[in-house]
């Protein structure tokens, strides 16, 4: 009996938005034919068409230097059948005169051969150098992965856009080894905390961002679909360069740049869905809480509870008419909106690129409904460069900027310390007590704990009515002089501003014998910070024999800040 499976279609669907982010669903449909009672073995040959016969093929896979290589995998294509090579580069394997053989091997270029009449078939395969060659940002300037001996990561901007991931560090999450992300909360917007190979410091572990040779507290403000190439610089090596702001690692970040072209390059790229708690926590309904406490009782020797009086509708939870409140059903949001929208665009001549770009990011979270929680993005990117003066293929002067602009508004639920903490209420308060009263208002606490307020009436008093508005620029103009070849001077200015205000009205309220705002209040805060980097370095590349490259560097930098303001202010009537 034999049976023949074919792939019919592998469909690729794009499905809801989870929790972590956008499910992709892969269906896969197969067709299963099976030929009974036949003997394909003794099964006379079909005329017309040539009965095939296997022969033994050998050979040895080597590299260009002669080199046998070890492991190397030879498989006849669109098979699985195969075999790998041995210590020696030696391989045997059984195949059909027509079939074409694939040797692939981790570092070299895959190579494929047909099957002839020859019955040894010896390989060399050549090295992908490819990879090898790509540049990678190293401190004040650009090398190769091949001349690059510190440990170090570079991911490229085409493998962020594939994650869609809300923001830039977040980006680094599965994708960056010796890297260890840590969310600090669900709510919208929020980013990650992020150690480079393990806590180096007992307080604060943060590495050190550097955007565009622009020193910065954090990536947050980035729209992923505008970088380039992210590297992370993870061993002491880079201590070298930064001195002792590289102790927890450094994260340097590169925009996208223009690119000389005889026409404008557009990418738009839009993503929208619905998330939903995958789960939310399986906790006690009214009737299970209630036998619950009065097991407790028992097994204190204690009388049991009089629900009666206690508690409001007792009747109806004893009859199952009423199950009591869920509060993490009443708190979350069904099908929580989020969408992103990012537009890129390159041009530029021979003497001068441009590249822009433009996006906007919004997310809805999905507990906190009657705080509305929510986070919008809104950057704009602008960067350039220009030859000032060319003498031949030398690049005399050259001049560039990097401008970017964010507006941001976050507003949560409570997620800091147990004692402020939204989730954490609606663990602890009990299912007895009802959400709203019979006029419609939010319910006071009940006979059974006169204490326990209720969770949800406190989350929107204490967070609904808030108004943040943040403003971020952040920017560098360099000069580079190139009087000879190889030796270049290098001049970059670079800012960081923000700009922020918070406005925060909370009601007159109260909710239980000791939760209560006696006196509405309000509260007003803005928030300036400016500083500037200005670096100056010489660079001096020369070989040695055409065997050995040097580069020398040499600089300085000034790193300050220079105002940082911060004014509260709150009133209460």
């Amino acid at each position: 009996m034999k049976k023949i499976f074919t792939s019919l279609l592998v469909l690729n669907i794009l499905g809801k938005v989870s929790v972590k982010g956008i499910i992709s669903l892969t269906l896969v449909f197969f067709m299963s034919v099976q030929f009974a009672g036949v003997n394909t073995a003794n099964a006379s040959p079909v005329p017309g068409f040539p009965q095939q016969t296997k022969k033994e093929i050998k050979g040895v896979v080597t590299d260009k230097d002669g080199a046998p290589l070890p492991g190397v995998n030879v498989v006849i294509k669109g098979t699985t059948t195969g075999t790998v090579t041995d210590f020696n580069g030696k391989y045997v394997i059984a195949a059909d005169k027509g079939t074409t053989l694939v040797f692939s091997f981790i570092g070299f270029e895959p190579q494929e051969v047909v099957v002839g009449d020859n019955n040894t078939i010896d390989i060399a395969l050549a090295s992908e150098a490819s990879d090898l060659d790509e540049v990678v940002v190293v401190g004040y300037g650009v090398s190769t992965k091949k001349l690059t001996t510190g440990a170090n990561l570079n991911v490229k901007g085409e493998s962020i856009s594939e994650l869609a991931p809300d923001n830039a560090i977040n980006a680094l999450q599965g994708i960056s080894p010796g890297v260890s992300l840590t969310r600090n909360n669900g709510m919208p917007g929020e980013t990650s905390k992020i150690n480079i190979r393990g806590m180096g410091t007992i307080g604060n572990s943060n590495p050190l961002y550097i955007v565009d040779g622009v020193t910065v507290d954090n990536i947050d403000y980035l729209s992923p679909s505008d970088i380039e190439s992210i590297d992370v610089l993870k061993d002491a090596a880079s201590a070298a360069i930064y001195g002792s702001r590289a102790a927890n690692g450094v994260i340097l970040v590169t925009t996208k740049q223009g690119k000389e072209s005889d026409k404008v390059n557009v990418n738009l790229n839009s993503y929208w869905g619905w998330q939903n708690v995958y789960k939310n926590p399986d906790v006690l309904n009214a009737q299970e809480y209630a036998l619950i406490q009065n097991e407790g009782r028992l097994n204190e020797g204690l009388p049991l509870w009089d629900y009666a009086s206690l508690v409001p509708d007792w009747d109806k939870i004893e009859s199952g008419e009423w199950q009591g409140t869920n509060w993490f059903e009443e708190m979350s949001k069904k099908n929580a909106f989020v969408q992103n929208y990012s537009l890129n665009m390159s041009w530029g001549s021979k003497k001068s690129v441009y590249s822009l770009g433009a996006s906007y990011y919004s997310n809805d979270g999905v507990l906190g409904k009657q705080v509305d929680p929510r986070f919008k993005r809104i950057t704009i990117r602008l960067n350039s460069d220009h030859i000032l003066y060319q003498k031949g293929s030398l690049k005399v002067v050259t001049f560039g900027e990097n401008f970017t602009y964010n507006n941001s508004q976050k507003v949560g639920i409570k997620a800091g310390n147990i004692y402020w903490n939204d989730i954490r209420d609606a663990y602890t308060t009990s299912p007895f007590l009802p959400l709203y009263d019979s006029t419609g208002e939010y319910h006071y606490a009940i006979p059974w704990n006169p204490l326990e307020y209720n969770p949800i009436a406190r989350m929107e008093y204490d967070g609904k009515y808030v108004w943040p508005k943040n403003n971020k620029m952040v920017g560098n103009f360099y000069l580079n002089i190139t009087p000879i070849k190889n030796l270049t001077f290098r001049s970059s200015f670079g800012f960081n501003t923000a700009v922020s205000s918070y406005r925060h009205w909370v009601p007159e309220y109260q909710i239980s014998d000791n939760k209560l705002n006696p006196y509405e209040w309000t509260q007003q805060s803005m928030y300036n910070k400016f500083s500037y980097t200005f670096t100056n370095t010489v660079s001096y590349d020369f070989n040695v024999n055409s065997d050995h490259k040097f580069k020398v560097l040499a600089g300085t930098e000034m790193f300050k800040v220079t105002r940082s303001l911060s004014i509260n202010g709150k009133n209460q009537d």
